[in-house]
């Protein structure tokens, strides 16, 4: 459970940097053909999607996780696991 608990905590730190270099790509891809990323504009825009839909994704299994938590917690004890 500590591993689970330690890659929930630290995976969307991850996504939310991936996300940042991914927007500084987006800015790099304009304003014309002469841009640093121009052909790479559509699998930009793929992968901050997809990101962004595991980001979500991470953020509802957290809350999940947590309820979880509460529930193991309250039949074992905290310290129990």
């Amino acid at each position: 459970m500590r591993n689970f608990k330690a890659l929930l905590d630290s995976v969307p730190a991850q996504i939310d940097a991936m996300l940042k270099t991914l927007q500084e790509m987006k800015i790099g891809s304009t304003p014309d053909e002469s841009a640093d990323y121009w052909e790479e504009r559509k699998k930009i825009d793929q992968n901050t999607s997809d990101l962004q839909n595991c980001r979500d994704k991470f953020d509802k299994l957290q809350k999940v996780y947590q309820k979880k938590k509460v529930d193991i917690d309250a039949l074992c004890g905290p310290n129990k696991r």
